[in-house]
């Protein structure tokens, strides 16, 4: 109550010191009005009216003084100070009742009454000297009136009311264009999709019919229905459908509902055979948990979390497998903005890009290859785990990725690494002798499409295949870079976000055709093993040590890791390796060849039950006859490499019977003696030896005489 008081007392203070500084002006501007009017300067009037709201009511009000009356025209300068002192103690008498009458009707519209007083003209009662047109402008206007009501409600609040800043105003500019932009990229992403899905429609209306137009909910039930068939095909199927039909009405079902082109639906559909499809799918469609790496060269795990629990960030240690690595469960502040981040005590990072690293398990002193490093992640894993000591290549082939690498390893205390920019399939002609190399190569990224759901609609086959062609020729040249005769490595790690076998198994089985390598246990504590068998194509059994992370199964970004020791420096021969590839090429074209198995008729699944029995007899024998033939390779090349260092050794031996001979001509020609002369000087060397030997026999024999 104490507040509204004092606003009271200071709305009454203001209004009686403007209503006094008007009253005087007015006197002043009423003389001069009155001067002019008797010179007979009447139409200037209108022009003083015209330049304030004040005036023009100063000139409607001419004829008349305070007190209703006209100004006598022979008044003295003491009479005027008289009458002026008289008149505004009057004023100030009707102002104060003014102001009064204005605590009491503090909400009443002033601008009304003003258009009434102009209309009526007539003196309001009980106001005396003040008419209404003067009442009009000593009352505040509405806005000021708004003001001096709000002036002492709004005491405490006006600290909180100030005016937009220019950093304020850019920052909300920027907000709103960043959700422009991804509202306009929404909306492109949905138009691509929504056309694919036309153009899958279109492609299969000739075998699905009319089945292109059914709803979303009908055709996930019949997914449903059509792998429930598959589980038991022999009972559940319809007689005039074969079993490639129903699967192809499923990858058609796959592709619709989960918003993927054919050609990729239907790979997946390949790896992972039935409902785990659709789980797989699922996952995809659902983010991965936010996990981050704790940077031990500045920090512990352990501090980490307690300083960011601090900030109000829920973190939790990942698992067993990983000793830096710590869930974000909750996070109240941006987690790529705290101080900690700034000082690069942690780095965000999938914990799927853990493994590499951990297969890798690089050891201080070590020289270090990493063939793309860009952002930097698992670079500065190594650096940690080499406790910043040996020597670390951080390569990537894109220039624009190479900012972001060198602030990622400054930010995070790197010391012992070197940033190159070189095409990775050069490497080998500028750098060699690595004790272990790691290629996190480029691929499709079909293993993390929860963080890229443009996958779905843009990996074509096409694309694939390119992909796995520069694949192939990035792991050869890692393999060359890496130094077999290490004493403390000879690994080679290739790695990738993909799950597709030609980008995985495919490129490493090429490369141990290729190169004197071997698969070995990658040492990760968990991971589905590699494929052997996949579509009537067999990689080499040493593929089962190789791991793949399935986003369904472990709750991580797909991956595959796969840990490769080299054995020996140097190239297969060539020739060998030309057979093996022309064998793999014609198993590979009769397997794209095959016909799907015709519908068995009645009494002929005996027959069917012998071919595939027979068929599989034949694959069986083909992959030990394959098996055979690598382990012959192998022995031929032991062999070869024997005959080469045998006959080194004859070349040796050759060389220095050669030598000598030219030593012993040299000798001979010195002396000045024929080969004759050589001999019959040998023999009067015999000669007289024989005579030495005679002669001490007979002084041995005349000895004893001599005695007696």
């Amino acid at each position: 109550m104490g507040g509204t008081g004092k606003g009271k007392r200071r709305k009454r203070e203001k209004v009686i010191g403007t209503g006094l500084e008007h009253l005087s002006e007015f006197v002043e501007e009423k003389k001069v009005l009155k001067g002019k009017r008797r010179r007979g300067s009447s139409g200037e009037d209108g022009k003083v009216g015209k330049r304030k709201k004040r005036k023009s009511v100063i000139t409607e009000v001419e004829d008349e003084d305070l007190s209703g009356e006209e100004f006598p025209e022979d008044l003295s300068d003491e009479e005027e100070d008289v009458d002026r002192d008289d008149q505004r103690s009057g004023k100030n008498k009707e102002v104060l009742k003014d102001i009064e009458d204005f605590d009491e009707d503090e909400d009443e519209n002033v601008e009304i009454d003003d258009v009434e007083s102009e209309d009526s003209g007539a003196e309001v009662p009980g106001r005396g000297l003040i008419s209404d047109e003067n009442a009009t402008w000593l009352k505040p206007k509405h806005g000021k009136q708004q003001l001096l009501s709000d002036e002492d409600d709004d005491e405490d609040h006006d600290e909180d009311q100030f005016e937009e800043l220019e950093v304020e105003k850019q920052a909300r500019e920027l907000d709103e264009e960043d959700d422009r932009v991804r509202k306009e990229a929404d909306d492109e992403m949905r138009f691509n999709i929504e056309e694919t899905e036309k153009q899958a429609r279109l492609e299969s209306g000739a075998t699905a019919g009319g089945d292109a137009k059914l709803s979303r909910d009908e055709i996930a039930l019949r997914l449903r229905r059509n792998l429930a068939v598959l589980k038991d095909f022999k009972e559940l199927r319809d007689a005039d459908k074969s079993r490639s039909e129903y699967v192809a009405e499923i990858i058609e079902d796959l592709a619709e509902t989960y918003s993927y082109i054919p050609s990729l639906a239907e790979r997946f559909f390949d790896i992972f055979p039935n409902e785990q499809c659709i789980e797989f799918m699922e996952a995809m469609d659902n983010p991965r948990p936010l996990t981050i790496r704790a940077n031990t060269l500045k920090t512990r795990r352990r501090d980490l979390a307690q300083a960011l629990i601090g900030r109000g960030v829920n973190v939790d240690p990942i698992d067993k497998w990983s000793k830096v690595g710590l869930l974000v469960s909750e996070s109240q502040v941006p987690v790529g903005a705290t101080p900690e981040y700034l000082a690069g005590h942690y780095m965000i990072q999938a914990a799927s890009s853990f493994m590499p690293v951990i297969a890798l398990a690089p050891q201080p002193d070590e020289r270090v290859l990493d063939v793309a490093a860009a952002p930097g992640g698992k670079t500065q894993y190594i650096a940690a785990l080499m406790n910043n000591k040996g020597v670390l290549i951080a390569n990537d082939a894109k220039k624009e990725r190479i900012k972001a690498l060198v602030g990622n390893l400054q930010r995070m205390g790197v010391e012992n690494t070197i940033v190159s920019h070189y095409d990775g399939r050069k490497l080998p002609e500028v750098m060699k002798g690595f004790d272990r190399v790691l290629l996190d190569s480029p691929c499709s990224g079909t293993g993390i499409i929860s963080h890229d759901p443009s996958v779905k609609t843009q990996r074509t086959n096409e694309d694939i295949a390119r992909t796995v062609h520069l694949q192939k020729q990035l792991l050869l040249a890692a393999i060359d870079s890496c130094n077999a005769e290490s004493s403390s490595g000879g690994y080679v790690v290739y790695s990738t976000c993909s799950l597709m076998v030609d980008e995985n198994e495919e490129v490493v089985d090429y490369a141990l055709r290729k190169r004197f390598v071997k698969i070995v246990p990658a040492g990760l504590p968990f991971g589905v093993p590699g494929f052997v068998n996949f579509k009537g194509t067999r990689f080499n059994h040493q593929m089962l040590e190789a791991r793949r992370i399935y986003p369904h199964v472990h709750n991580l970004d797909g991956f595959f890791i796969c840990k490769l020791k080299k054995t020996k420096n140097g190239v297969r021969s060539k020739h060998v390796v030309d057979d093996i590839n022309a064998e793999k090429r014609e198993e590979s074209e009769t397997v794209d060849v095959q016909v799907p198995p015709a519908k068995p008729k009645p009494g002929t699944s005996k027959d069917a039950k012998k071919k595939t029995r027979l068929r599989d007899k034949d694959e069986k024998t083909r992959g030990r006859r394959r098996i055979k033939e690598e382990v012959a390779v192998d022995s031929e090349q032991n062999t070869n490499d024997e005959d080469k260092s045998a006959r080194v050794k004859t070349k040796k031996a050759e060389k220095e019977r050669k030598v000598k001979a030219k030593s012993s001509e040299r000798l001979e020609s010195e002396n000045g003696k024929s080969s004759k002369e050589a001999s019959n000087g040998l023999d009067n060397l015999k000669r007289k030896d024989k005579l030495k030997k005679l002669q001490k026999k007979l002084s041995k024999k005349a000895a004893p005489k001599s005695k007696s």
